[in-house]
């Protein structure tokens, strides 16, 4: 599986977007976002990794 990030930048009249590939991949709580941490754990909500 491939993974790429988009940014895009609007600002008045000018626009500027981006893409980039992604070398790793970062597990995040579906509840709020934050990473997970070693033990996948949220340090924010307290989220478990199943």
């Amino acid at each position: 599986m491939r993974s790429i990030s988009k940014i895009t930048f609007t600002s008045g009249v000018n626009a500027a977007s981006a893409e980039f590939e992604t070398h790793s991949q970062i597990d995040r709580c579906p509840l709020c976002g934050i990473a997970l941490n070693e033990n996948g754990v949220s340090p924010k909500c307290g989220y478990r990794k199943g």
